[in-house]
């Protein structure tokens, strides 16, 4: 019986993922913060403890949505799922890009108009949607792959957007040095930039017998020899040690 019902639960949970994506759970308000009848939570992006308060919001309901996608058992979901969410994440980052690069006199670079609700809602969008594009490309290494090849060399590729993403959130200065790490990973997992000589990134299909038998091997404390092994397969920087 579960199964019949599987394809129904699974489209409202792609529903639920999706409007995390459009920011739907948060709207922005000139007021002060406070909570509609909806349950929504108003942000006034005056000041910078908001602007931060928006930030952990957003992070939050991200890592939950993707957690949400390791937890499909089929690839074909996870596969529909992502590129739903791709498709959504890149509308809205296109589309903010062309209201701060074509309707406001922001520049890289400067201090947020934070007397410019709209402009400053329009920054944090390609931000916050470069942050959950760049989570889901480590999370989902072979689909996002697989996706962004499909896309390549047309109109809307997104691996172009996501170059523009990166120069955007590297130079900034809003954006927070953990987070760039995350974005700068997410550059080499997708050959944007160079490869660094130690990245590895477990959650790869091609890494995870290795990652299998690094686990049985810390998991046995008493073995001398598997004790070096574990020794050795934690150098250099991991991606499992940073909160993605």
């Amino acid at each position: 019986m579960l199964f019949m019902y599987f394809p129904l639960l699974s489209t409202i949970i792609s529903f639920i993922i999706i409007a995390i994506v459009s920011s739907s759970t948060i709207t922005l308000s000139d007021n002060n913060n406070n909570n509609d009848d909806n349950g929504e939570i108003n942000f006034n992006l005056s000041t910078k403890e908001n602007i931060e308060l928006y930030f952990r919001i957003k992070r939050k309901q991200q890592l939950n949505a993707v957690q949400t996608l390791l937890n499909y058992d089929r690839y074909d979901r996870q596969y529909q799922m992502v590129d739903k969410l791709f498709e959504k994440i890149f509308t809205i980052i296109d589309e903010s890009q062309q209201q701060v690069i074509n309707n406001s006199n922001y520049n890289i670079g400067d201090q947020l108009p934070l007397n410019q609700t709209e402009i400053v809602r329009n920054i944090l969008q390609v931000i916050d949607n470069c942050a959950f594009f760049a989570n889901i490309v480590l999370k989902l290494p072979d689909i996002s792959r697989r996706l962004l090849d499909k896309r390549n060399g047309k109109s809307n590729d997104w691996a172009q957007s996501y170059r523009w993403c990166l120069n955007f959130t590297t130079n900034s200065n809003i954006v927070d040095d953990l987070s760039l790490k995350m974005f700068n990973l997410a550059a080499q997992q997708l050959n944007i930039v160079e490869k660094e000589a130690d990245f590895l990134n477990p959650y790869e299909k091609k890494n995870q017998k290795s990652r299998t038998s690094s686990n049985s091997i810390i998991k046995d404390p008493v073995d001398k020899k598997k004790k070096n092994s574990k020794t050795k397969s934690s150098k250099g920087p991991r991606m499992s040690r940073i909160e993605l």
